[in-house]
């Protein structure tokens, strides 16, 4: 398992970057169709779940999105390639932005911006596509690091890699605020007007509300909505969408919302407008199929 790693980040990541993006996205596509075929436990998880939620879908159609959830997974891991080749000065040629009037109006009121998102499509791409946009931006995350193998060589390859993806995310023009260290920063810039990126559907969080979602039951955290009250930020819900060519995208900034005292009809609010997009684009979110749960410990 180690010797792919270890091939993925050094040979092929130096062959990728120095190709023209349009072959590397073709290579990427590859790839994923080639996943595809080897991965039969994977497929399986995604085919199951997209029958619980996509009933009107037929076997046919599922295969199709299965198919393209697994190219999504390859495009992902290429454009972590391209991410020290963004810049302020080459972003809108790669991102189209819809709504951003919403963050403008937002900030007039001098509480702090949430784009509040889930992980959908590429999500980790609207930190640099943000950032670059000048906006001073900030991400609420996580680094824990992979659970250790057997054997001291993959080892070094495991931690290696995982230096390696923390540096390019730690490279953005973007304030990190880590789970594993007080949050009281994430208040402070919301509270100087600044803008924060934070998952609804994320596996951090201490306090969880159980609801229906994707035709099975899923736990999320209220923690966005319980920084929203306390500081009196607007939550506007933000989705990356990759388009056609797969390596260029559009963000789409919702409209505020609106965020209540319960927060039970706060997720279930959240969801609606989150499984919406899934309807739309499927493949975008299919991957939560094949991931373990920490919550539920599967």
């Amino acid at each position: 398992r180690e010797i792919p790693r270890w091939i993925y980040w050094y040979p092929f990541r130096y062959f990728i970057q120095c190709l023209p993006g349009k072959i590397s996205y073709l290579c990427a596509r590859n790839i994923g169709l080639l996943s595809y075929l080897l991965q039969s436990k994977a497929r399986h998880d995604i085919e199951q779940g997209l029958k619980l939620f996509s009933h009107d879908k037929t076997d046919g159609e599922i295969c199709k999105i299965v198919k393209n959830t697994f190219e999504e997974k390859a495009f992902s891991a290429i454009d972590t390639f391209y991410y020290p080749r963004l810049t302020k000065d080459n972003i809108d040629g790669i991102v189209q932005y819809i709504g951003l009037e919403h963050i403008a109006d937002a900030r007039k009121h001098g509480k702090g911006v949430i784009l509040m998102h889930g992980h959908f499509c590429n999500e980790e791409f609207l930190m640099p596509a943000m950032g670059h946009k000048g906006y001073p931006m900030n991400q609420i995350g996580s680094r824990w690091e992979p659970p250790p193998v057997e054997g001291r060589i993959p080892n070094l390859i495991r931690k290696k890699a995982f230096q390696l993806r923390i540096g390019y995310r730690e490279n953005f023009p973007v304030v990190f605020h880590y789970i594993d260290k007080s949050l009281r920063s994430a208040y402070r810039c919301l509270e100087n007007n600044e803008v924060l990126l934070v998952a609804a559907d994320g596996r951090e969080g201490t306090k969880w509300h159980q609801t229906r979602f994707l035709g099975r039951d899923y736990s999320f955290s209220p923690g966005v909505f319980q920084i929203a009250r306390r500081t009196g930020a607007t939550v506007l819900p933000t989705f990356l969408i990759r388009r056609e060519n797969h390596y260029t995208f559009k963000i789409v900034v919702e409209k505020p919302f609106q965020v209540v005292d319960d927060d039970t009809v706060n997720i279930q609010n959240f969801i609606q407008i989150l499984e919406s997009y899934i309807k739309n684009y499927p493949w975008f979110y299919a991957k939560v199929f094949w991931l373990k749960d920490p919550i539920k410990k599967e």
